[in-house]
Parts: structure tokens; C-alpha cells; sequence
């Protein structure tokens, strides 16, 4: 996959972070060109790439308020998004590259284009410093919740985080100096659990947990409470978008 930013965007790529406490977390970010993104949410294209969009900046933002993250790495191949996450903290580093150059699914429901974007990024990071892999639809992630699940990764090689429905997967780590090793797509959780990675302790509750996927998803993303620029769409997105 090839780098297609423009310099403007990724002048920062490979700048250490200021200001911050280091060694630490980088974090990987994979965001798939809104418009493709949350097909399952039930409403129409537009209302679903603004919900994406919003999501993904909001749970940028959250990760960025995290004290033990040092940088994150936005994976992406929309220029906006790239643009946004940019503006949310100064060790935001946008890489854009053709998230999705193989679309589709293996028989055992892994997604080589998601792989690929999580593994570059990682390769990015290097592996010299602490290495996590985080999807952005986590609109209501309170970085509390993201500090404790990473003091307790510190303690293993790699670490997991299930999605509330115990088959996804929200949260990657590899420890410095360790390989890293990820498989997404479907089932990616038990996919993870083969390749090493151990489950790591969560508060209940944890909004660590509660990715957006469907209708429902969202629903109880906004009981619980959501970033302002998902709670921005939501606000004024007719209720005839909705399907």
C-alpha cells in the first residue's frame, strides 16, 4: 500500500510527540472512508458518513485525553478525517494509505484490508515503544477507561479487550520489543486469543467495551453518553434518514 497524503498533512509523520510523557502508548487508529463505513446503522449515506466521521474524530479526541498515550497514528485514506484527527492534539499523526485495496472477507471472516491498515500503522510505530490498536467507533469512550486497560497491557506481551458481545475485538496491544500481531474482521476475538493475546481486566461497564455497529449500538451509545460531534449529528439528522 502505497503513501498518497498530501505533505501538508504528513509533514508531522515520524516527529516525536511534545510535550508528553514518554516512552508510553502509540496508539493505532484504522478509519475507513466514512461514506463505506457503518453500513449496518439503518439510515442513509449521507447521515451514515457523518455519523462515521463524528465518531471516529470523538473517539480520537477521547484517546488523546488518555495520560498514558504518547501518539496516536491515524490509518486512513480520507483526507478530511486525516485533516480533523490532525487538529485534535498535536501528537495526532494522520498516514494516508489505501485502507481498503482488498475488499472482502477470508472464510474464517478476518478482513486483509483492516490487517493490513492496523500492521502498517504498527510498523509505523516501530517497536521500540508500546504499541495498542483501537477502532474509531467508540463514541462514548471515557479515557479513564482506555488508562487502566493499558496499565494492565504493560504487564503481558499482548493484550485483548472484547467487544460486549465477547466476538469482537476493541482493543490490541503488544508490549515494547514484541512482535506485533493482529487478525480483524469477524470473530476477530478468538482469531486474537490463538495468536497470544490475553484477555485484559475491564471495569463493568467499561466503555472500552461498547463499539457501534448497529442501530442498537448507537441507541445505547446515546444513554450513555457520546462525544459532540456524534451527539451533533444525531441532534439534527432528520428522522426520515432513518430507515
Amino acid at each position: 500500500m502505497g503513501r498518497m497524503s498530501p505533505p501538508s498533512i504528513t509533514a508531522r509523520l515520524g516527529e516525536g510527540p511534545v510535550g508528553r510523557p514518554s516512552p508510553d502508548w502509540t496508539v493505532i487508529m484504522p478509519v475507513k472512508p466514512p461514506s463505506l463505513g457503518k453500513t449496518r446503522l439503518g439510515t442513509t449515506v449521507p447521515v451514515r458518513a457523518a455519523l462515521s466521521r463524528a465518531m471516529a474524530v470523538d473517539t480520537i479526541e477521547a484517546v488523546s485525553r488518555c495520560p498514558a498515550v504518547d501518539r496516536i497514528i491515524v490509518v486512513t485514506e480520507d483526507v478530511d478525517v486525516a485533516s480533523e484527527a490532525a487538529s485534535v492534539a498535536r501528537f495526532v499523526d494522520p498516514l494516508l494509505i489505501d485502507v481498503h485495496p482488498r475488499p472482502g472477507r477470508t472464510a474464517d471472516g478476518a478482513e486483509p484490508a483492516l490487517i493490513a491498515a492496523v500492521d502498517r500503522g504498527a510498523e509505523v510505530a516501530g517497536r521500540s515503544c508500546h504499541r495498542a490498536a483501537l477502532l474509531a467507533d467508540l463514541p462514548s469512550l471515557a479515557p479513564r477507561d482506555l488508562a487502566r486497560a493499558l496499565r494492565a497491557a504493560i504487564r503481558v506481551e499482548r493484550g485483548i479487550v472484547a467487544d460486549a458481545t465477547t466476538s469482537g475485538t476493541t482493543l490490541l496491544t503488544a508490549r515494547a520489543d514484541v512482535e506485533w500481531r493482529s487478525s480483524y474482521g469477524r470473530h476477530s476475538y478468538l482469531r486474537h486469543l490463538a495468536l497470544g493475546h490475553v484477555d485484559l481486566p475491564t471495569e463493568p461497564g467499561s466503555t472500552l467495551r461498547f463499539d457501534v455497529d448497529t442501530r442498537r449500538d448507537l441507541e445505547a451509545a446515546r444513554r450513555r453518553g457520546v462525544g459532540p460531534r456524534t451527539a451533533g449529528v444525531l441532534s439534527t439528522a432528520p428522522e426520515a434518514a432513518w430507515t
